[in-house]
């Protein structure tokens, strides 16, 4: 987790002078390893500034931020601001770029026990996401409906240091590589029969939803948008007893849930979350939290199959 800087703040302060938008009251606020953030006061009201000193992030970000540009007047997206008619910075220290603040809370608690009033807004959110003309959008990802975790995985055999680690995969690498080859399947099925795109978020989770002071719904980090079925984004709610199929249909026309994509999502999610747990266990670094936690993560995702 990244502290504040000083040295970087009063560095940021001055770009941003330099560019018309006068800060102050800086308050940091840690978010990651990656990125410095601080609230602010300005002429413009309180922003939310953020520095990604990522490199390999840059071009993904310079990317999101035309897109929630492009999306700006629907009331649930948070646009970066227009500063000298751009939306980021490259100084020295990485990206920098501004949003207006939020005054709101995230929603903490799992979409499983969402409220009705609660799934209906995002029905109506996800209705309007997948309905746009996706022509009219800038370069965003696109899905390929590659599988990565074959080699993920062959990758970790090789590479395996934690005797933990090592038993646990013995004992259950047959499972692993059958969950591993089904999704490899699922993937080479979409790739031959092309299925229609939509705009996606890719991460409809409680941390994501943010409830304003005022009642709004804000939808933020886009990171992971990109062109995909639309099921990608139903899968965060289709388990959801307060769920209206048949809502979402009547909004945006498009057929009912294939079952067979709401798999493919719910691989991913869940070969991702396994892979990445163990190479933590294999290269075990006390900030990924406790052992017990990460393990019993894993136990859950093979647990579902």
């Amino acid at each position: 987790m990244k502290q504040n800087n000083l040295e970087i703040q009063t560095k940021i302060e001055h770009v941003l002078s330099s560019q018309g938008l006068q800060v102050n009251s800086l308050q940091f606020i840690p978010i990651g390893e990656d990125s410095y953030s601080w609230s602010a006061e300005s002429e413009n009201g309180k922003v939310f500034i953020k520095l990604n000193t990522r490199t390999s992030n840059h071009l993904k970000i310079k990317k999101i931020n035309k897109l929630l540009q492009t999306l700006s007047t629907y009331d649930f997206i948070v646009a970066p601001l227009v500063i000298d008619a751009q939306t980021e910075y490259s100084i020295e220290e990485g990206l920098l770029y501004v949003y207006p603040f939020i005054e709101g809370e995230p929603t903490k608690m799992g979409n499983e026990v969402f409220d009705k009033k609660l799934i209906d807004k995002i029905i109506e959110i996800l209705s309007i996401i997948h309905t746009i003309d996706i022509n009219s959008l800038p370069d965003i990802e696109k899905e390929a409906f590659e599988n990565p975790f074959s080699e993920l995985f062959s990758n970790l055999k090789t590479n395996l240091k934690d005797r933990e680690v090592d038993e646990f995969i013995r004992e259950n690498n047959s499972k692993i590589e059958r969950l591993i080859s089904d999704f490899d399947l699922l993937c080479k099925n979409f790739q031959h029969d092309k299925p229609q795109m939509v705009l996606t978020h890719g991460d409809v989770t409680g941390l994501n939803i943010m409830q304003t002071h005022t009642e709004e719904i804000k939808l933020i980090d886009w990171d992971g948008a990109m062109l995909a079925m639309k099921e990608r984004d139903l899968n965060f709610i289709n388990d959801n007893p307060n769920f209206d199929l048949e809502k979402y249909v009547s909004l945006t026309g498009f057929n009912t849930c294939d079952k067979s994509v709401l798999k493919y999502y719910g691989d991913i999610w869940s070969l991702e979350s396994i892979l990445d747990n163990l190479e933590k266990l294999n290269n075990y670094d006390p900030k990924y939290g406790s052992r017990e936690e990460l393990l019993a993560d894993v136990e859950e995702y093979l647990g579902y199959y």
